[in-house]
């Protein structure tokens, strides 16, 4: 039976075939890659993201340039460059757990005239840096299903937040149908949804092996940790989620759950998708389905 499995999961894999062209890896192409990832999320990011953190972060505010923001899992700096740009924002903290991406960030930011509005820190990926009480925004995209603890790290989001202070936090639920991150592998939708831990990454590994034997040896194995569901996800749906907020005392918490197709790239290209759209907003509003229909959790807090 075990066999069967994972034939059925290797063919699965590549019934939407992942591709890794030559100019994905090559040191030009990182380059452009990171140099495209600084322009602002405007291009990088949906615009439904960037209408709520305007809406709940900036917007409301007069004082807007006074302020001082931090950035959870700043990656290469783009967001943050982008949001000195727009609203003159004096303050900038980008915190990352990859010191080579906080150097990269650095120097982007010094190459387009930030540098010094921009402090980019790595730390632990436990325990902030940082005093209590010190920022008046905190935001994060695409970083909590990463996090090896998400209730400590928002525990720690609300310990650096001044009082009054607001929080924006965005991440696709584990069972989102292209939240596997195995794309390199497979593009198709649920597998991390269908097959079991074990049999995931042997097939993942697998494939990565045959399709790059030039990047990945016959030595290559991933070794997950305790909190991995797969390879770099904690595995965080919105049962969860919710479970995690409810410990959360004496914060005023909102939670948006944004649909699938709701927004980006896939949905305006495609007739298809944008008919879909139209009904998944229905599906969000039921319990343990919404978990394959919502594209985004969108966290606002208020402490």
């Amino acid at each position: 039976m075990g066999k069967f499995i994972e034939m059925t999961c290797y063919y699965y894999f590549k019934i939407f075939p992942g591709v890794m062209s030559k100019a994905s890896y090559s040191d030009k192409m990182k380059k452009i890659k990171i140099a495209r990832a600084t322009e602002g999320f405007k291009n990088k990011y949906n615009p439904y993201t960037r209408k709520l953190m305007d809406k709940y972060l900036f917007l409301r505010n007069t004082n807007i340039k006074n302020m001082k923001v931090l950035e959870f899992g700043s990656g290469f700096g783009g967001r943050g460059i982008d949001l000195i740009k727009r609203y003159n924002i004096k303050t900038y903290y980008g915190l990352d757990i990859s010191f080579s991406h906080c150097q990269k960030a650095k120097f982007f930011a010094n190459k387009v005239g930030y540098g010094d509005l921009c402090n980019f820190l790595t730390y632990d990926g436990i325990h902030m840096p940082f005093d209590d009480n010190l920022f008046d925004r905190v935001f994060s995209i695409s970083v909590f299903e990463h996090v090896s603890n998400p209730e400590k790290s928002l525990n720690e989001i609300f310990r650096v937040l001044k009082p009054g202070g607001i929080c924006y936090i965005e991440f696709p639920p584990f069972h989102f149908p292209l939240n596997s991150h195995m794309d390199y592998a497979t593009k198709s939708p649920f597998v991390h949804s269908i097959f079991q831990r074990d049999v995931l990454v042997n097939t993942y590994i697998k494939i990565l092996k045959e399709k790059y034997p030039e990047i990945y040896g016959t030595n290559f194995k991933i070794i997950l940790s305790d909190w991995e569901r797969i390879p770099t996800l904690n595995g965080l749906t919105i049962s969860r989620t919710n479970n995690i907020l409810k410990k959360i005392l004496r914060r005023k918490l909102d939670v948006h759950l944004i649909p699938l197709f709701a927004t980006g790239k896939m949905r305006t290209k495609s007739l298809i998708l944008r008919i879909i759209s139209k009904v998944t907003p229905l599906f969000v509003k039921l319990p343990y389905i919404n978990e394959f229909f919502t594209h985004r959790i969108a966290i606002i807090g208020t402490k």
